[in-house]
């Protein structure tokens, strides 16, 4: 009889660890997947290929296409950097959060970045770090001022997030927030009901001209984003600066740049 509830015992733990192990992903509607993750690095957005246990089945996702991912006792949100958008490991969270992205043509994830609660990022700078701080952190006076008699240096890069996430937190008097990650609609999920919007109309007249044209080499990602807008647009979401900015930087010097600018420039309206 011991050994029976031993053995039982043991299975439960056993189940229980394995659980916890899994990883997952959460879709912008709080969706949450348990599985097996892998992230993987291109040149514009990220990838990120799902294995959902519970459905026996594997997707697959752009970084903007996710809120989270956790994989390997880590958190992985979505940041714009300027060589595109990152799945990013979370180190730190709060108005000033830090994050671990990789380089371009790297595999670690080693390059430090820090994202303010509106969206806006750099990179921690190893060069002129007293004057990008000053005026990245100039919101709050108290941080700018230290940096600027330095009294905060790099090496205190800790302390710094800290020391700002406390001084917005005082003027708020409310919690700290959670660290949002750019997000759209799994392409998987249900197409919008909605009435017939130009502006999307256009886009996606547009992204059937550039998928249809061999002359446009690695479409692969801007396709990707511009489905993510026109699903934005046909929700009455807003369409992140970023995402613009993206857009009308990987048309530029193409054919469809006229056509694009005028989307974008209604878009920025």
């Amino acid at each position: 009889m011991r050994i029976a509830r031993g053995l039982i015992v043991m299975l439960m733990l056993l189940v229980g660890v394995d659980a916890f192990s899994q990883d997952y992903a959460i879709t912008l509607k709080g969706d949450t997947l348990r599985g097996k993750a892998n992230i993987m690095n291109y040149d514009i957005l990220d990838r990120v290929d799902f294995f959902d246990l519970k459905q026996d089945k594997k997707f697959k996702f752009t970084s903007i296409q996710l809120k989270e991912v956790g994989m390997n006792g880590h958190r992985y949100q979505t940041i714009r950097t300027d060589y595109g958008f990152r799945m990013a490991q979370l180190e730190k969270e709060g108005y000033l959060s830090l994050y671990l992205a990789q380089s371009p043509r790297g595999t670690n994830y080693e390059v430090q970045w820090l994202v303010k609660k509106d969206g806006s990022s750099i990179e921690v700078p190893n060069l002129a770090f007293k004057r990008t701080m000053m005026e990245f952190l100039s919101d709050c006076d108290e941080v700018s001022n230290r940096i600027k008699k330095e009294e905060l240096h790099r090496k205190e890069l800790a302390l710094i997030i800290d020391q700002y996430n406390n001084c917005l937190a005082s003027r708020s008097n409310v919690a700290q927030p959670v660290a949002t990650a750019i997000a759209v609609t799994p392409v998987a999920e249900t197409v919008s009901t909605q009435p017939s919007n130009p502006q999307a109309d256009d886009l996606t007249k547009l992204k059937d001209e550039i998928s249809a044209d061999p002359s446009m080499a690695s479409k692969n990602d801007l396709l990707d984003l511009m489905t993510d807008i026109i699903q934005k647009v046909k929700d009455q979401k807003a369409v992140s600066r970023y995402q613009l900015d993206f857009f009308e930087g990987m048309v530029k010097g193409t054919p469809y740049e006229e056509k694009a600018g005028k989307v974008i420039a209604s878009l920025r309206k």
